[in-house]
């Protein structure tokens, strides 16, 4: 019997009817050969055979997907011509790539369109391209020299990538994407011809993608110079002409320019909406300028002054212009001090006499020279090369006048592995201090070396009689590792003259005292000075932990940026600190390039980023390269693959360092018997970089 009732009672039902009406919808979803069943309610659903057909169905449509986008992926075309003889094999609707004819870009990108392989408007880019790409940027290294350049978590809220804040942190100048924002700009003196400005809301200005170029030609004319120079104009930071007039001047949030010259029209103040054009370098500042009452510059600590029609100030006089520029005369002479020969300085102004040396050895031959004080010591204890020491006149704290045959390497975990400073060691014959800490960043480098240091104020404005003190702002400084990471080991060192150590759990920044004391009052951000303290070991040699102040006065290697590889102004702005940190005169210092991993060849992201970390270092400090007949180091690790290993010709073919030089998809090798391919090393990775940096050390003739 399989009369239905049909009652339309609500769920749930313990009716007889609704039970057998039940019992037949689920016979027929079981069993019926038709696609679909009746329920009790009278609506339509899938039976166990109309479920499997659609199950089916979906599957085949997700083979088909797959066989398009795989199938092509595994072959590759010389040649347009080579891919559409292959058409058969090259589903419509899927895309491929063949070898670019010129070095425009590496690969280009087409799609089967029923049976003809058309653009579809994508490439891989070239080496070429991004090196072409990079170039026209290279005077943006004079902004990152005068600029400081902050995390991303200082300025997360603000919708930006990349941001320059001046000192009370305010944004500048940022990068969202492919877009340059900077500050209401107030007019200047540009000629202009490829530059396109609008207003967006508020006072910011956008500059898009490739129309940043337009700034370039006002970059090259440019010099960045010490605040020093221009603190009496009011500007926290200045640009000037060649004449040394300031050509542009940021106070606050606000970047002034003279005027901007578009053509035959002339934009003043801050109400222009639009400006197109400007590959012309600066036109000349006017000739014509208007002299003011001193009245109207009262406050700027000028005695007379020229300015613009804006009234920017382009010329001027102070009363200090009007006597030796201020500079005490000095001289410095030697006197016999507890037996030994001690240095002196009398200053013949003021008839004042200071003391300079105070040690147990002969200090002799004293001369000033401009700002600093250089002499000649017989010491024997850490003596500096030649027994050469210099100070500044308003420091008086020595230093080795020459670089110390000391190695000092500086940066990430292909530092800390202790096999390239322990061959280089043993290369040189001389001592190796290993700084190098794994995953750390550029960030954390530079503030450990004293470059780029971190500023903190404790919460509460005052370090505790004892215990710890959250810290502001709430970053990582020495302790910067790869994503952020919490640090396992505090790092040493002083806050506000305090001795302590300095913790980051991924979140919060803390310090906590030594020894219990007085609370100390700390009101405003002060810098955390790190111990300068090994972080890694060189193999039968120094071991970690050892204190070396001198190393600012040592042969310095620095490897800093792969673990915030992305970030290359940081980078770039991080290297100059660690290099400007140094205290020698006759420097001795090796930049190495970032390497890419073996999931970044050529033409992915991951690659472009190294690339352009590495060409900006090496435009601004090209004479401290790691380079050899324009060979660079990672070039020179590519170059060292083995051709008798299929896996080593790949990765040539690719630019990535090769497999069997590494430990891993990174890392040099420590040894042929850690490499990843040891049948196939030729040697351990980290011996080819050593070996490398020594060639350089012997063109400089340093050994």
């Amino acid at each position: 019997m399989d009369k239905r009732y049909n009652t339309g009672n609500p769920r749930p039902s313990n009716s007889m009817k609704d039970l057998n009406d039940n019992a037949l919808a689920y016979d027929d979803f079981l069993n019926s050969e038709s696609d679909t069943f009746i329920d009790r309610f009278g609506n339509a659903r899938d039976t166990i055979i109309g479920a499997t057909k659609k199950m089916a169905a979906a599957t085949d449509a997700v083979i088909d997907e797959a066989r398009q986008n795989l199938i092509p992926l595994s072959r590759q075309y010389m040649t347009l011509a080579a891919a559409q003889a292959d058409i058969a094999n090259i589903p419509v609707g899927s895309t491929t790539y063949y070898r670019s004819p010129d070095d425009s870009a590496l690969a280009i990108e087409v799609i089967n369109n029923g049976g003809t392989l058309e653009p579809t408007g994508r490439k891989m880019p070239s080496k070429k391209y991004v090196d072409d790409a990079i170039d026209p940027y290279s005077p943006l290294l004079n902004i990152t020299q005068a600029s400081e350049f902050f995390p991303p978590d200082e300025y997360k809220d603000s919708g930006v990538e990349e941001a320059i804040l001046d000192e009370n942190k305010k944004i500048l100048l940022s990068r969202k994407g492919v877009e340059w924002f900077f500050q209401k700009i107030r007019a200047g003196e540009i000629s202009a011809d490829q530059f396109a400005a609008e207003i967006l809301s508020g006072n910011d200005i956008l500059i898009s993608g490739q129309s940043l170029l337009g700034i370039v030609p006002f970059l090259q004319a440019s010099t960045f110079v010490d605040i020093s120079e221009f603190s009496d104009s009011g500007y926290d930071s200045a640009t000037f002409s060649e004449n040394n007039r300031i050509i542009v001047g940021i106070k606050g949030t606000t970047i002034y320019f003279s005027k901007i010259v578009v053509g035959d029209a002339v934009i003043e103040g801050s109400d222009f909406t639009e400006v197109k054009g400007v590959t012309d370098a600066l036109s000349p500042l006017p000739e014509s300028v208007t002299f003011l009452s001193p009245d109207e510059y009262a406050d700027s600590g000028y005695i007379s002054a020229s300015t613009s029609e804006n009234l920017v100030v382009i010329e001027s006089l102070k009363s200090s212009d009007l006597t030796n520029s201020g500079q005490p005369d000095y001289i410095a002479f030697s006197e016999e001090k507890e037996g030994y020969e001690q240095i002196f300085l009398f200053d013949r102004d003021t008839g004042q006499q200071v003391r300079v040396t105070n040690t147990s050895s002969n200090e002799t031959l004293p001369r000033v020279d401009g700002d600093k004080v250089i002499w000649q010591s017989d010491r024997e204890t850490n003596r500096a090369p030649g027994g050469q020491y210099y100070c500044y006149i308003n420091d008086l704290t020595e230093h080795s006048v020459m670089s110390r045959p000391i190695i000092c390497g500086w940066g990430h975990s292909m530092v800390d592995n202790p096999r390239m400073l322990t061959r280089l060691q043993e290369l040189t014959g001389y001592t190796a201090y290993n700084f190098g800490k794994s995953s750390r960043t550029s960030v954390g480098t530079a503030a450990a070396q004293g470059g780029r240091r971190a500023y903190y104020v404790p919460v509460g404005g005052s370090i505790p009689a004892s215990g710890s003190v959250t810290l502001s702002p709430a970053n990582p400084g020495p302790l910067s590792y790869f994503a952020n990471a919490a640090a396992s080991t505090p790092f040493h060192g002083s806050l506000a003259g305090i001795p302590g150590n300095f913790s980051w759990d991924g979140t919060n920044a803390t310090f906590t005292r030594d020894a219990s004391g007085d609370a100390v009052n700390v009101p405003v951000a002060v810098p955390f000075i790190c111990d300068p303290v090994t972080t890694g070991a060189i193999t039968g040699g120094i071991p970690a932990g050892t204190s070396f102040p001198l190393h600012p006065e040592c042969i310095n290697i620095f490897w800093m940026g792969r673990n915030n590889i992305s970030q290359s102004m940081q980078v770039l702005s991080d290297t100059i600190g660690v290099v400007e940190y140094l205290k020698s005169l006759g420097q001795k210092v090796i930049i190495l390039p970032d390497f890419n991993s073996s999931v970044e060849p050529r033409g992915s992201a991951g690659y472009a980023n190294v690339m352009l970390s590495n060409s900006m270092i090496k435009k601004k400090y090209p004479e401290l390269w790691c380079e050899i007949d324009s060979v660079d180091m990672r070039e020179n690790f590519v170059n060292n693959y083995n051709p008798a290993y299929s896996q080593d010709v790949s990765d040539f073919g690719n630019d990535i360092p090769p497999t069997s030089l590494k430990y891993d998809g990174l890392h040099p090798s420590q040894s042929k018997e850690t490499s990843n391919a040891p049948e196939y090393a030729l040697q351990a990775g980290a011996d080819v970089n050593a070996e490398f940096i020594y060639q350089k050390f012997q063109l400089l003739g340093w050994v």
